[in-house]
């Protein structure tokens, strides 16, 4: 990766193309918690949201971005808030 500034071109620092890289795929350690905690294979979620369970593994792991869609499909599933998947509340209740 590159940034021009005054006409010069020179490649970004590699703490900031970490950082970057960092929010391209979040991990969504609660979406694990919950499905194990009811029990469930991730087979069975993937079956639920529709996707192979490579592809659910790969949400709980983080190496690939969780799909709003999917995010509120999964609150509904567990009945918890979105906000709770996300880890911005420690209040699994929906609101």
């Amino acid at each position: 990766m590159t940034y021009s500034h005054k006409s010069q071109s020179r490649p970004l620092p590699f703490y900031i193309l970490f950082l970057v890289m960092n929010e391209v795929c979040r991990k969504f350690p609660r979406i694990r918690d919950l499905r194990e905690d009811s029990d469930l294979t991730q087979q069975k979620v993937a079956d639920y949201l529709h996707c192979s369970q490579s592809l659910y593994a790969y949400y709980e792991s983080g190496k690939r971005n969780l799909p709003v869609d999917n995010l509120i499909a999964l609150a509904k599933f567990y009945n918890v808030s979105t906000d709770y998947i996300l880890g911005l509340t420690d209040n699994p209740s929906p609101k």
